[in-house]
Order: structure tokens, then C-alpha cells, then sequence
């Protein structure tokens, strides 16, 4: 599943202050570096100039984070040596210009990290390319609405966008993935669900995508709630359109991404109305199987050694057991605490940063680990509601997807559907496909901001095509 969390979280927080320098002739312009951490790699960027005295003045940023502008509050350089200070996020830069000025080699250092990496000049700053992403104006009616969760009592805000024409038009409810996700589902610069909506309305489907519970103009508390509380909000959409005049109700589905394609079935299952779904990187497996098989994708694909993924995995395990023999948090978090105690006691100290025995990190997973949200998910089966959801069914994999795995997911899917759905399902593994449906070269996270397709149209495609010839006769 997606997760938003800042790597760094100090890279949100911006502050303005005065820089001071020594020498400006040699590290002026702009600068591209990668900072490689555990699992991931952020691009950091620096944009540095001279006043008219020859004082430097820089700004540094972190574009798939969405950090930008961040203050250099003090920068000097001696001979080759250049030394960076950015307060706000307590981080300093520190390293070596090469004999021709166009690169240089520094030690990033922020809190307890230390860690190395390179920045070479570049002709430009660097910035995230969106060509997907639309633009107005658009040959479609877009309306902002609002609407009710009766079941929860918050109103929750997005888009309704209508085809050319009177109607009535199928149409689709979109659902993100994991986290408080906007209407546009945006990540790391992308829109997938604008490029969704913008897409299949210019081929005469209707789309209403909102934003999460608690999250931009939407109401509610996101923190305290359940993939079973976000599927109401998603059953209040759907409503919504029902009480449309140019919506065909006969022909409205789901499309639901990531957690969205577990939401999806959870209300196909009791609603005998809903036309069709489309599970986009849905999981097949238990929620306790895709963490696990997750957790070891990810640290496999950046060269984590077997011995590390063995460790990583038991503590997984353990943890997990420990959360479904306690349902009181307390007791929980008092014995998942005590095993990773006498973990860090057994493992080399400068593994217990990966292994997550630190306090502060063990004592921020315990908090994640105990929420309603991760409990809920850690014993949720699919099958449960797939085998009762007699409407058409589509389900769409990338190969190469680190988070929902897709030959796991999608052959436990194709069992389920072939024994209750009367084969009224179509699943498919796209090669070369992330989680997110774009091209990818690795599939990891991190490579989503790089990669400038928001998704791949090939997918787009299929979808609407699907969703057409499924509605055609409602």
C-alpha cells in the first residue's frame, strides 16, 4: 500500500533566515544530488547565487517530497571545501568540489543520519515533469459538490465531471489507496485520479472522485477510521450519483486503487446495484500476507541482504501475533515492546536503525502497529466479500508492483472469482507496471516521482473499454 509519510519530516517545516558566505565564484548555480536512505533515495536540489558583493544566497529542495524553497541559512566555501547549514530541517551538507568545479562529493548529515552522496551542476533546477496531467479547459463539464455520510455524520467535498451530451452516462466512483489522499489521489507531483477522470469522461463515462474523510475540503476525523468506515463514504458517492437526472443508475460502478480495490468489494458484496468494479492493484491475499510479502519486495529489490530480510520478516511476524492475541492496546504495545528489547539486545548496534529497535522508532512503530486502522487490515480476507460480488469484475495488476504483489495477489483472486463469480471476472498482470500503473524499470516507490507518466494509457484504455461493453446494455 502507499504510504505518506515524509522521509524526512523535517523537510515540511520552512523558515527564512540570512546566509553568509566567504566565496561565490566557484559553487554558484544549480546542483543535483540523490540521498540514498534504507530504502529509499530522495533527489535533493540546490539552487545557489551571488549578490553583487559576492554573497551567496541558496535555497534547497526536495521535489519528491514536495519540500521546495527551503532556506540555506549558512553557506561557506574554502579552496574546494564547501560547508552547507539548513536549520529548519537540522541538516548540514558538507564536501569537496572537483578540479572542474562541476561536481562535488558531501556527507549529508540530519539528526542521527550520516550519510554520503554526490551533487553534480546542472543547466537547470531540476523539477517534476507531469505531461499528463489535463488542463482546462476541458471538453466535459467539471462540478465541485459536496455530499453526505448519513452513517458517519461528516460531508464529504470532491468532483463530479459529466461527458459532452444530455446523458444518461455510466459513470464511476473512485476510491485511493492507503493514507489521506486528496481527490486527484496526488503523490509525489502525480494526479493518477485526474488523469482517471479526465480520461474516461472524454470517452463518455462519468467520474466522481472526492476527498478522503478529514483530508483538504472534506470533513471527519481520517486518523480514526477503517478501511470499513471509508467504504460508507464511498456507499455515500455512490448515493450521490444515483440522485443525478444525466447519470444512467443502472450503469454506476467502482474503481478503487490499493486499499481502494479491498474497499471496493466490501460494498459490491451488500449492494446487488452496483454495475461493475474495477480493482486496480487490489489485494487477493490476506492483509497480513500482502504486509509480509510487501516487506520483503521492497528490501530484496534494494539489495538488502537474505539475512536482513530473515530478521525483518520474523519480527513482522511475531509483532502481527502478538496484535491478534491482544486486543487490548496496552497489553499489546507492553509485549510487542518487550520482544523487541530482547531483539536489540541479541543484534549488532548499527543494525538496530534497519531493524527498527531504536526507542524512538520502535515506539513509533508500536503506535502504527496498534491502530484501528493497521488492525483491521492485518486480518482482512478478500474472500470474504469477493465471493459475494455477482457484477462484473475486473482486476488489474502491474508486474512489476513491490506493494501488491501481482502474481500472488492475482492468482488468489482468479481462485476466488472462478469459484463464486460464474466467471463473469476478467484479471490481468500487466509487464512492466508499478503499483501505480506506470512504465517502471523497478517497480520501487521512490521511482514513482522519477517516471513522468502518471499512468500508462494502455491501462486507461482497457479500462474504459472494459467499463463500456460491461454497461452497454444497462
Amino acid at each position: 500500500m502507499i504510504k505518506k509519510q515524509l522521509l524526512f519530516p523535517f523537510l515540511a517545516i520552512l523558515l527564512t533566515h540570512s546566509v553568509f558566505s566567504q566565496n561565490s565564484s566557484s559553487i554558484s548555480g544549480y546542483w543535483y544530488g540523490m540521498l540514498e536512505f534504507m530504502s529509499s533515495e530522495l533527489i535533493i536540489t540546490l539552487d545557489i547565487a551571488a549578490d553583487s558583493e559576492g554573497n551567496l544566497t541558496g535555497m534547497l529542495h526536495s521535489p519528491l517530497q514536495g519540500a521546495n524553497n527551503i532556506p540555506i541559512t549558512k553557506l561557506t566555501t574554502r579552496g574546494d571545501s564547501v560547508y552547507i547549514e539548513v536549520k529548519s530541517m537540522s541538516a548540514k551538507i558538507a564536501g569537496k568540489l572537483s578540479d572542474d568545479g562541476n561536481k562535488f562529493d558531501a556527507v549529508f548529515t540530519q539528526a542521527v543520519f550520516t550519510i554520503p552522496m554526490q551533487f553534480e551542476r546542472t543547466e537547470e533546477l531540476f523539477s517534476l515533469k507531469r505531461p499528463q496531467e489535463p488542463k482546462p479547459p476541458f471538453d466535459y463539464t467539471s462540478e465541485d459538490i459536496f455530499f453526505d455520510n448519513t452513517k458517519a455524520g461528516i460531508r464529504l467535498a470532491g468532483t463530479i465531471t459529466y461527458p459532452k451530451g444530455e446523458g444518461p452516462f455510466p459513470a464511476v466512483v473512485l476510491i485511493s489507496g492507503t493514507g489521506p489522499q486528496d481527490r486527484n489521489e496526488e503523490i509525489f507531483g502525480h494526479k493518477p485520479f485526474l488523469v482517471i477522470a479526465d480520461y474516461l469522461t472524454s470517452r463518455g463515462i462519468a467520474v466522481l472522485r472526492y476527498d478522503d474523510r478529514g483530508v483538504a475540503q472534506s470533513k471527519g476525523d481520517f486518523a480514526a477510521a477503517t478501511s470499513f468506515d471509508f467504504a460508507t463514504d464511498a456507499e455515500a458517492a455512490v448515493n450521490y450519483l444515483r440522485q443525478q437526472p444525466n447519470i444512467n443508475s443502472n450503469a454506476i460502478g467502482i474503481i478503487g486503487h490499493s486499499e481502494g480495490g479491498m474497499i471496493a468489494p466490501i460494498i459490491a458484496a451488500s449492494d446487488k446495484s452496483i454495475a461493475f468494479i474495477v480493482l486496480l492493484a487490489g489485494p487477493g491475499i490476506s492483509g497480513e500476507k500482502v504486509l509480509l510479502t510487501q516487506t520483503e519486495k521492497i528490501y530484496r529489490n534494494n539489495g538488502y541482504s537474505d539475512s536482513d530480510i530473515k530478521i525483518l520478516l520474523t519480527d513482522a511476524r511475531k509483532t502481527y501475533s502478538i496484535l491478534k492475541k491482544h486486543s487490548d492496546k496496552d497489553k499489546a504495545a507492553a509485549e510487542i515492546r518487550k520482544y523487541l528489547n530482547k531483539r536489540a539486545k541479541k543484534a549488532p548496534a548499527d543494525k538496530h536503525m534497519l531493524y527498527g529497535y531504536t526507542k524512538q522508532a520502535a515506539e513509533i512503530g508500536i503506535m502504527a502497529l496498534n491502530s484501528d486502522w493497521f488492525r483491521s487490515f492485518l486480518v482482512f480476507e478478500p474472500e470474504t466479500y469477493l465471493k459475494d460480488v455477482d457484477c462484473p469484475v475486473l482486476a488489474l495488476f502491474g508486474e512489476k508492483d513491490v506493494q501488491v504483489l501481482a502474481i500472488e495477489n492475482s492468482n488468489a483472486m482468479e481462485g476466488i472469482l472462478a469459484k463464486y463469480n460464474k466467471g463473469n471476472f476478467d484479471i490481468r498482470v500487466y509487464d512492466d507496471k508499478n503499483h501505480v500503473f506506470q512504465n517502471a524499470k523497478t517497480g520501487n516507490v521512490m521511482e514513482y516521482a522519477l517516471i513522468e507518466e502518471t499512468m500508462a494509457t494502455d491501462v486507461l484504455q482497457d479500462i474504459v473499454d472494459w467499463i463500456l461493453q460491461n454497461t452497454a446494455e444497462n
